[in-house]
């Protein structure tokens, strides 16, 4: 029902706020989590680049760089004709990307 599809939509919502809050305050374990969950509702799938993106970043700061990578990667590829394609964080992951390869615990 269109009640039901509201409540999914608002649910990813307020997973995507509450895992930005925690990555704010360090918390990226628990931030990456519910952007998992974010990314496994169709309904929110306008978000899911940029929950990748904040997941990658997260990724980083926790040193788990060839996570982070995995999802640059993924994103800098990603072709804004595709369904949801979002060219702004497309060119954030690929900026991101050469940082991250420049950096001493840099990717592959």
């Amino acid at each position: 029902s269109i009640k039901d599809e509201a409540q999914d939509m608002l649910s990813g919502l307020i997973m995507n706020l509450k895992a930005g809050l925690m990555a704010d305050r360090g918390d990226c374990t628990q931030a990456i989590g519910l952007w998992q969950k974010v990314l496994a509702q169709k309904k929110v799938s306008f978000m899911h680049d940029e929950s990748k993106l904040r997941m990658a970043l997260c990724y980083e700061k926790i040193n788990e760089p060839i996570k982070a990578e995995q999802y640059y990667i993924e994103l800098s590829k990603a072709s804004p004709r595709e369904a949801g394609g979002d060219r702004a964080v497309s060119e954030d992951a690929k900026k991101y990307l050469r940082l991250l390869k420049v950096r001493p615990h840099g990717g592959t």
